[in-house]
């Protein structure tokens, strides 16, 4: 946790990539930040949206960069948690609570729409990748292979 001159907490965290989509590498190590954070002093800065970071928690990120750090995008919105499933595969969801979703036209969006609950990593790798049109990807009906 570090303080910004001026004021404003953030978080950075290394976190280490087990399965790249675009522009990373697997087993790259990263460094993320996102406002607000634990202090020294025993203080708590929340941010709303801002995602809490928790170490070694899995996640799922979409990031952008700037100066170095990556930051998710649209804070916890870009940032989806994970889990292992009793057979070791990842499973993947988004945490709306407390969250009020805009559309592009500002006005509100039912969280329905972007919902993410216990999907596979892997088919949701492949709906993006589709999404992005990279070959190999998923499309509408399911995962090729």
């Amino acid at each position: 946790v570090a303080t910004k001159p001026g004021g404003g907490v953030r978080t950075r965290a290394t976190i280490q990539i087990y399965r790249a989509v675009v522009g990373l590498t697997d087993g790259q190590t990263i460094t993320i930040e996102v406002p607000g954070g634990d202090l020294p002093n025993g203080m708590r800065s929340m941010v709303a949206g801002a995602p809490r970071l928790v170490p070694g928690q899995l996640v799922f990120g979409f990031f952008e960069q700037r100066a170095g750090l990556y930051k998710p995008w649209g804070l916890s919105f870009g940032l989806l948690r994970a889990r292992r499933d009793e057979g070791g595969d990842v499973r993947v969801f988004r945490d709306l609570d407390g969250l009020q979703l805009l559309s592009r036209k500002g006005t509100p969006m039912a969280a329905e729409t972007v919902r993410l609950e216990d999907e596979p990593l892997e088919a949701l790798i492949g709906r993006i990748r589709g999404h992005l049109g990279i070959p190999g990807s998923s499309q509408p009906g399911g995962l090729n292979q």
